[in-house]
């Protein structure tokens, strides 16, 4: 088993450990109205903000300022991004399942979800991995996703122990 810890370092950074080991930083741009955040790990730093008129898109850059990743509505009615990331179009999916989850989905399946549960009557944050994929770019994108969700659940401790299945 594989264990993902999310660590608050700061008021608005934090720390991923993957099995007690550092893989990397994000950096929460504090009253940015595109809520702009930098993400540093594998020796790469990347910028998401969001776009468009509503801000209701992402865009990831690299330091050089190529778009490497973006988000767009599939449909306006739904609850569901298109994700563009190496050439490859995934589902970025919000729901309810009972609680609040963020999901990346491949042919209809999931490849990777933050969610909220609850163990032994106490709020927790639950990360479930269908792969074992080494890019952290996803654990990254649901981070920033999840965190204002993770927020309002958990308060402001945000030393999580997220276990993936």
């Amino acid at each position: 088993m594989v264990t993902k810890i999310w660590k608050k370092t700061g008021v608005s950074s934090y720390s991923f450990f993957v099995n007690n080991e550092e893989v990397g930083k994000m950096q929460k741009e504090l009253n940015s109205s595109t809520s702009k955040a930098t993400f540093s790990f594998e020796n790469r730093e990347l910028t998401i903000k969001r776009t468009r008129f509503w801000k209701s898109s992402l865009e990831v850059f690299d330091a050089s300022g190529q778009i490497i990743a973006k988000t767009y509505s599939a449909k306006w009615y739904k609850n569901a991004l298109v994700l563009e990331y190496n050439n490859t179009k995934f589902n970025l999916v919000a729901r309810n399942n009972p609680l609040a989850e963020w999901a990346i989905v491949e042919d209809g399946k999931d490849i990777l979800s933050y969610g909220i549960c609850t163990v032994e009557g106490k709020v927790s944050i639950k990360i479930d991995s269908k792969t074992n994929n080494k890019d952290y770019f996803f654990d990254f994108l649901l981070w920033y996703l999840f965190y204002p969700i993770a927020l309002e659940n958990c308060g402001d401790s945000l030393a999580f122990l997220l276990l993936v299945s």
